[in-house]
This record gives structure tokens, sequence and C-alpha cells, in this order.
């Protein structure tokens, strides 16, 4: 990735990020300087990628539907309601039978991981896009 490439994140925040003491903003800030794409909660896309999640796959519509939300090319969204993240998860994992394209399934385990970490952390999910 080259570095003035634009960065689409998927994070959970650290278990020592108190998301009922901070405000959201300062989340987003915390998460945005100081996590790495390397971080363990972080899923970092390629343009092509987010695109290619949102045209050539359902796993946003799923999460749009669920979480009453517009997610995709330059449409952040995020989710904390532990019932929203139960039903995601679930459906994406039904999904993920139908996936036949290699990045995407690759893709869709990814966001999958993280959405199991928020949903046994109760942290929120942030797509930042």
């Amino acid at each position: 990735m080259h570095p003035y490439d634009k960065k689409y994140w998927i994070y959970v925040p650290p278990k020592f990020i108190n998301e009922d003491e901070m405000e959201y903003t300062e989340v987003k800030l915390w998460c945005f300087f100081n996590l790495t794409p390397n971080s363990p909660n972080t899923l970092v896309l390629k343009e092509e990628e987010v695109y290619l999640l949102q045209n050539e796959s359902q796993i946003f519509d799923i999460i749009n539907e669920e979480n009453d939300s517009m997610l995709g090319i330059f449409e952040d969204t995020e989710i904390f309601d532990s019932s929203v993240k139960s039903i995601v998860i679930s459906r994406l994992a039904q999904y993920r039978v139908e996936v036949k394209n290699e990045l995407i399934l690759r893709l869709l385990n990814e966001i999958l991981r993280l959405l199991e970490i928020s949903y046994t952390t109760n942290k929120g999910i942030y797509f930042m896009f």
C-alpha cells in the first residue's frame, strides 16, 4: 500500500479503551492515531477491496440491512448493539458458504473475526471508509 493511498479501516478498540467514558470522536481519534495495520483488532482495506466487497458481494448489504446503515465506499458506520452484531455474524456466516471468490472469502473471514471480537468484548466495531 502506497503511503498516500487512502486507508479503509475496520477496527475494534482495544480492551483498555472505555467507550462508555469517552466521547465517540475521542474513541475514533485514539484509534486513528494509535492503531496500525498490524494491530490485532484491525483490518485495513485497499480501495479496490472496498469496491469489491460493495459491488461483488452481499457483505455490506447484510450489514446495512441489520444495522440500518449505509456502509459503502466513503460511508462509515459502527455497530454497538450486541443483538445486531449477533444477527450480522449469523447472516454473514450463512452467506460464507455461497462465496466462491477467494479474496472476498478471506476478507469476509477477517470481518467475521472482528465482529466476534466486538461481540465477545462488548466493544463497538467501526467501519471507517
